[in-house]
């Protein structure tokens, strides 16, 4: 007997999904980050989530968490994250939607340089 497929269709993957989140956010903590590769053999970054829940990052996901949180994927570690569905997500120049993720917490800012550190 053969694999069946509704084994890998159903809701109980491993993998956070966009269908999972069209109903509205959803909450993770980060519990790792993992080297893996896309399906045609590129490198990518994924989400090990409290739980086992798993997302592999987009490059745009990956930038904005990068951009928010560092670019040491060790800093991510124990963050929370609030994954979305974002219906503007584009997929070989079609809007197709998909997941969006940013940390739950604000960045910090830079300390503002003062008018006395200004050269003219």
């Amino acid at each position: 007997m053969g694999l069946k497929a509704s084994a890998f269709t159903q809701g109980n993957s491993q993998y956070v999904k966009a269908d999972d989140v069209k109903q509205g956010p959803q909450k993770f903590t980060i519990s790792a980050v993992e080297a893996t590769e896309t399906p045609d053999g590129k490198p990518a970054l994924q989400l090990v989530f409290e739980g086992g829940k798993k997302l592999t990052l987009n490059k745009t996901n990956a930038r904005i968490l990068a951009g928010m949180i560092g670019d040491d994927t060790d800093a991510w570690l124990e963050k929370k994250v609030v994954v979305t569905f974002d219906p503007t997500v584009m997929f070989s120049g079609k809007m197709v939607g998909g997941i969006r993720v940013k940390p739950l917490t604000a960045p910090a800012k830079p300390a503002a340089d003062s008018a006395d550190d200004i050269d003219f």
